[in-house]
């Protein structure tokens, strides 16, 4: 594992225990998103793959009660965390910790779901080909990044270089070092066309793409929107 697979997992171990609630509250807006995307675009999957599961709240919201879910996070807490989540809510857990290399012998997946993974992996282009090998001639991958044209993504640019400065004081605010963390490893952020492209290198086609960011209550699309959403597909 590499250095900054460390400094990720060391970010997401810290995270984990609350990271459900937060499905409830500030990324409900996602949820819906990622919810209505597949309404449209991925109904009655039989197996989905949650790549970077963290506490389990998406992907269990997002895959049919009936389909094989594959939960694989890099992170043990949040893989624990996962596990106990679908046991509660009466899925049978298939949880691992790890990256791909992790779910060799499951089966090839209908879908990949992949909130805001990419951003921290080290070679994006060998993410695709994984991901890609790991679905079904037709199946889908359902994957959002940063928007790095928007304000908010310009203004952590700004800070990155204090958060690299803050990197060896270790007595920190917990909410201040974990977005000292994040402003250090989150490294790929993409516009619409930069993001399609780099599905392209793995021969994934754009289905749909939607830039959005947060508002009170849900979100609101948006070419200066945080985040950028997309649907991509395997060809038949």
């Amino acid at each position: 594992m590499t250095s900054s697979n460390n400094q990720v997992k060391r970010l997401f171990d810290t995270k984990a225990k609350d990271w459900n609630e937060k499905y409830a509250n500030a990324l409900r807006g996602r949820l819906e998103l990622f919810s209505e995307l597949i309404r449209v675009h991925a109904e009655r999957k039989q197996v989905v793959i949650d790549f970077g599961c963290g506490g389990g709240a998406l992907g269990e919201n997002l895959s049919d009660p009936a389909a094989t879910l594959i939960s694989i996070d890099i992170s043990i807490n949040m893989a624990f965390e996962c596990k106990k989540y679908l046991e509660i809510k009466n899925r049978v857990p298939v949880v691992c910790c790890g990256d791909f290399a992790s779910v060799k012998s499951a089966p090839i997946a209908d879908l990949i779901i992949c909130s805001s993974v990419i951003e921290y992996v080290h070679d994006t282009s060998r993410f695709f080909a994984e991901a890609a090998s790991r679905m079904l001639p037709g199946g889908l991958l359902l994957a959002s990044v940063p928007n790095r044209t928007s304000g908010l993504r310009r203004f952590e640019l700004l800070l990155r270089p204090f958060a690299h400065m803050l990197a060896h004081i270790p007595f920190l605010p917990t909410k201040i070092k974990n977005y000292r963390d994040y402003l250090v490893v989150s490294r790929n952020w993409f516009t619409e066309e930069e993001f399609a492209r780099s599905a392209a290198t793995a021969g994934l086609t754009v289905r749909e793409i939607v830039t959005y960011g947060s508002r009170e209550g849900g979100i609101e699309a948006g070419r200066n929107g945080a985040m950028i959403c997309a649907v991509f597909a395997k060809p038949q």
